[in-house]
């Protein structure tokens, strides 16, 4: 099952979603996200959507300054999001 948006992550019933998912993925379902990973994440979110999906697959738009210009000035945060999961899963 892949789960792609917009941004699914925004969602604003997120942790319960992410929570029934996480279940069933512990049932045998293999479950891929995808993501701009360009908001600011806790630790224990960024746990829970690693313990959640098989498969994670983020958006990004070339380089610092073509992916802030397509998608907004900060926001190329997202490879320091990309490194910070990495880690906790």
């Amino acid at each position: 099952i892949v789960i792609t948006g917009g941004e699914p992550l925004i969602h604003p019933q997120i942790r319960d979603i992410l929570l029934i998912l996480k279940y069933h993925k512990e049932k045998g379902v293999n479950l891929t996200l995808r993501t701009n990973f360009t908001l600011d994440y806790t630790n224990d979110f960024f746990l829970l959507v690693a313990e959640t999906f098989n498969q994670i697959i983020v958006s990004l738009d070339g380089n610092e300054i073509t992916h802030d210009q397509r998608r907004g000035k900060g926001n190329y945060k997202i490879v320091k999001n990309i490194y910070r999961i990495t880690n906790l899963s």
